[in-house]
This record gives C-alpha cells, sequence and structure tokens, in this order.
C-alpha cells in the first residue's frame, strides 16, 4: 500500500512541475508509461554500477552533458566505501541563474529500491528531458544522482564538501 502511495505522490509532483513547465511555455513529451519503464531500468541494477549505468545511459539518450565524480569514504563502521556521483546538464548560454535537482540512485540490500529511489532518479531524468527541449529562460538546469546515500548520505556530501 505505502509503495503504491509512493509512487503516486512521486508521479503527482512530476506531473505538477512538468504541468508547471508547459504553462511556462515548456513543451513536455511526459508520458506516465517512459516513467513506469524508466524506474524499472533502474531499479533492475543489481547494484549501485548497474544503476548508474541504467542512468548514464538516458543521460546519453536524452542528449545533456555528462559528468561523474568518483569517491572513496569511510562509514560509520570504519570500512571504506566506493562510488560515483552521476551530473547530467541542460545548459542555456544566456543563463543567469542555475536551478539544480537530484535524487540518489542506491538501494539497500532488501527489495529494488523502486520507490527508494528509483523513481526519485527517474523524475529527474523526466525533468532534464523537458527541459533539453524547452529550456527555461535565463536558467540552466543541473541534475545530480548521488551514490551510497543509504549508508550515511556519502556522495551528497561529497559533493558539497
Amino acid at each position: 500500500m505505502f509503495v503504491r502511495f509512493a509512487k503516486t505522490l512521486i508521479l503527482i509532483a512530476v506531473v505538477a512541475v512538468v504541468s508547471f513547465g508547459q504553462a511556462a511555455g515548456v513543451k513536455s513529451g511526459f508520458d506516465a508509461k517512459d516513467y513506469t519503464a524508466l524506474i524499472e531500468r533502474i531499479a533492475s541494477g543489481a547494484n549501485s554500477e548497474e544503476r548508474g549505468a541504467a542512468i548514464k545511459a538516458e543521460l546519453s539518450a536524452i542528449k545533456v552533458r555528462v559528468s561523474t565524480e568518483g569517491f572513496s569514504r569511510k562509514t560509520r563502521d570504519g570500512a571504506t566505501v566506493r562510488g560515483n556521483n552521476i551530473f547530467g546538464e541542460v545548459s542555456n548560454p544566456r543563463a543567469k541563474r542555475t536551478v539544480m535537482i537530484g535524487a540518489h540512485y542506491d538501494r539497500v540490500a532488501a527489495g529494488k529500491g523502486a520507490v527508494d529511489n528509483a523513481s526519485g532518479s527517474a523524475a529527474v531524468l523526466m525533468l532534464l528531458r523537458a527541459f533539453r527541449d524547452s529550456p527555461l529562460k535565463d536558467t540552466n538546469l543541473q541534475a545530480a544522482f548521488w551514490d551510497h546515500e543509504e549508508q550515511g548520505l556519502h556522495g551528497s556530501r561529497i559533493f558539497v564538501d
């Protein structure tokens, strides 16, 4: 029940943002079937490497600039984790500001992580796709996909440090 509620809530949020974009002149190709298929592609990865590869493949397919930031960091119990943050950007040469959106793409060992957080990663990808087709006036859109969040927010901490 919670999973269905969470998926519905995320879908409503994506539709609201894309609808706002349409009101602002953004042409969206948003399709709930595309969104669900994207969640499934990301969630089907057995580990962060496979999930990250699915995200990078989608970023390349939608033709936005892609970069990665590799890192290693100690966990709470002293083990070292290695991960990759992934970034996509819709650049606007007349930009006066930048808006950043993000989601983490790792998951806990139990389950496929469709809600936590393949759905969030898919929502970010859908937004990039929409705004790549119709960029916002005077705005760059950057997206971050953080790794190893479930083990202590490692990816996002590396990004802000």
